[in-house]
C-alpha cells in the first residue's frame, strides 16, 4: 500500500468488493427464501453478522488490519420471534455480545462472568444495561505492533505500542483524517486509562 495507485487500479478494487456484497447479498436471499418456505419464522432467529470489515483502499489500505471504521464495523441484521422488525438500533455493541444473546435465544442460563451483554432488550424493543464503550484490538503478522481500541460515543482512542495514539470525533470527521489528540488531552488521557483498565481486566477473565 506504499505505492501510488492509479483511479483505475481503486475503481477495481471496489468493484470487486461491491461484486462480493452482491454474491453474499443472493446468498443470504436464498437461505431466506427456503426458511420462509419451510415455515421457520415462527421459532427461528437468523442473524447477519461479519467479524470484520474491509479497507477496500480507504486510507490507502486494503484488508482488515486497521482500527478505521472500515475495518472495525460490521453489519449486524437479526430477525426472528420477539425481534422487532424495521427497526434500527444505535448502540454501540460488541462481537462478544452475541454468545450471551444466543443464550438468551435458546433459553440457557448465563454463568455470571460471562463477556459481553445479551442484545435480547434491544432486539425485543427495550433497553440494555450495556457498558457506554467498546474495544477492540489486533495483533497479527500484517502490523509491526499492536492496536487497540476504544470507542465512547462520537469519539474514538486508538493506541499503538511504540506509536503516537490517535483520537477521532466520527461524527465531526466520518472519515478519521483529523486527529484531534493535541485538542483533546484531557478526554484522551481518561480513554486511554479505561482502555488500559478494560485490557488488564480481560487479562484476568
Amino acid at each position: 500500500c506504499l505505492d501510488q495507485f492509479t483511479d483505475e487500479e481503486i475503481l477495481a478494487v471496489r468493484h470487486t468488493y461491491f461484486a462480493m456484497v452482491a454474491e453474499v447479498d443472493e446468498m443470504v436471499g436464498d437461505i431466506i427464501e427456503a426458511y420462509d418456505g419451510l415455515g421457520l419464522g415462527e421459532n427461528t432467529y437468523v442473524l447477519f453478522g461479519s467479524d470484520h470489515g474491509e479497507m477496500n483502499m480507504e486510507h490507502r489500505q486494503q484488508l482488515k488490519n486497521a482500527m478505521y471504521e472500515a475495518s472495525v464495523r460490521v453489519p449486524l441484521i437479526i430477525a426472528g420471534p420477539d425481534v422487532v422488525s424495521d427497526t434500527s438500533v444505535d448502540n454501540l455493541v460488541s462481537l462478544i455480545d452475541l454468545y450471551p444473546t444466543f443464550m438468551d435465544m435458546t433459553g440457557l442460563e448465563r454463568p455470571s462472568d460471562l463477556a459481553g451483554t445479551s442484545l435480547m432488550p434491544e432486539l425485543s424493543g427495550g433497553k440494555a444495561d450495556r457498558p457506554d464503550s467498546v474495544l477492540c484490538q489486533y495483533h497479527g503478522n500484517f502490523a509491526n505492533t499492536g492496536e487497540f481500541m476504544l470507542r465512547r460515543g462520537a469519539y474514538k482512542y486508538v493506541a499503538y505500542a511504540g506509536y503516537e495514539s490517535q483520537l477521532f470525533n466520527l461524527e465531526d470527521d466520518p472519515e478519521e483524517i483529523d486527529n484531534v489528540l493535541q485538542d483533546e488531552p484531557e478526554l484522551a488521557l481518561k480513554m486511554d486509562q479505561e482502555l488500559r483498565k478494560l485490557e488488564i481486566g480481560r487479562a484476568h477473565v
